[in-house]
């Protein structure tokens, strides 16, 4: 915790500042799940966050996808009490609030004010830019959550996964029902397709035949 004394201020004028609640481990995770490659050995808080926004930004910059959800990010907004203040969490207002908080924290650990308006400058800059991208766009970038109804949880989507669309389309194909997703359900054959039974070695028709053969045998 850092208060506003210890930055320099008088305590009796400034209100206390409280440094960033969520863990260093936590923040660690949400980097490694944004993508991001950094050595994260003696890194402080401020580190991560910073890495964290850059590699989100440039995500949306560059369309890539994370295996960051936006439910996460909202999570640690609303600790740090950064979440938007009404309306439903959307990817655009998670984006925002995260970097609304790297320049908190830039303000209350005293960077020099060069750095602060060139953060905030360039932050501006690709707001406005987010603004005009789809919504469909942006929210692409994150993991989707997926609810699992056995433990009626939510659990980060697979990427690798083949779609659940996909499979249910091959079972209204084929009119299967207890097939299970992915699996190969054989169409049913046609009359003229279906193998025919073999012939019956005890049948008259058969055994007609033989004694043809065996007529034909004697008399050559």
């Amino acid at each position: 915790m850092v208060t506003a004394q210890e930055n320099g201020g008088s305590s009796g004028s400034n209100p206390v500042r409280v440094g960033l609640k969520t863990s260093a481990g936590e923040l660690q995770k949400l980097l490694a799940r944004s993508g991001a490659k950094h050595n994260v050995g003696g890194a402080e808080k401020l580190d991560l966050l910073m890495w964290l926004a850059d590699q989100v930004r440039g995500s949306i910059e560059e369309k890539r996808r994370m295996q960051l959800t936006i439910e996460e990010l909202m999570a640690t907004l609303e600790r740090e009490g950064m979440a938007p203040p009404a309306g439903p969490a959307d990817a655009k207002s998670a984006i925002s609030g995260l970097l609304a908080l790297r320049r908190r924290e830039i303000a209350r650990l005293g960077y020099d004010a060069d750095s602060a308006k060139d953060c905030q400058a360039n932050d501006d800059c690709f707001e406005l830019a987010l603004a005009n991208m789809p919504a469909q766009q942006v929210n692409d970038c994150f993991e989707v959550v997926l609810f699992d109804p056995m433990t009626k949880q939510s659990q980060p989507g697979e990427t690798n996964h083949s779609s659940p669309s996909r499979a249910l389309a091959v079972q209204g194909a084929t009119g299967a029902s207890s097939s299970l997703p992915g699996a190969v359900v054989e169409p049913p054959r046609s009359p003229a397709q279906a193998p025919q039974a073999a012939p019956d070695p005890g049948s008259d028709e058969n055994r007609a035949l033989r004694s043809d053969l065996a007529a034909v045998v004697v008399v050559v």
